[in-house]
């Protein structure tokens, strides 16, 4: 895995800390790659992006963590998914992996490229691989522009 800078900023504190996550009952079935909701971002975040435009194909690169407190451990590996919806439709990133083990917090953290056409509608971290029994609790997250305005 490639070295990644080490936040120091909290960009918002998030509204559902220390709150368990389980699925959503309410979600309709999807591929296995939308995973498990962890908590929604506001997509206003992105704007603090150099490249940020608010129509039209812009890219730019966004650090991404968060930590996780799991108190019965990982039952199989996990990966974290930076999942938002453009114009063109959905699109899920891979942030990071962590092996499965009696961790009991876990830092899920990396660099992605966001590629973005249009206005982001919908911004979330995802959790692939987590079985439904498995709890787990936010307690805080990072999305931070690598080029800021």
């Amino acid at each position: 895995m490639p070295s990644v800078p080490t936040l120091t900023r909290v960009v918002r504190a998030p509204d559902i800390a220390s709150q368990i996550l389980t699925n959503n009952p309410t979600q309709s079935p999807a591929p296995a790659a939308v995973g498990r909701h962890l908590l929604d971002l506001p997509p206003q975040i992105l704007s603090e992006h150099r490249s940020w435009i608010s129509s039209g194909h812009w890219q730019g690169m966004f650090d991404c963590a968060i930590w996780l407190r799991t108190p019965q451990g990982i039952q199989q590996p996990l990966q974290l998914l930076l999942r938002y919806q453009d114009s063109q439709g959905e699109k899920s990133l891979v942030v990071d992996r962590c092996a499965s083990g009696a961790y009991r917090t876990v830092l899920l953290n990396g660099s992605v490229m966001l590629s973005v056409m249009g206005r982001v509608r919908e911004l979330s971290l995802r959790l692939l691989n987590a079985s439904p029994s498995m709890e787990a609790l936010v307690d805080e997250w990072h999305l931070v522009p690598q080029q800021r305005r």
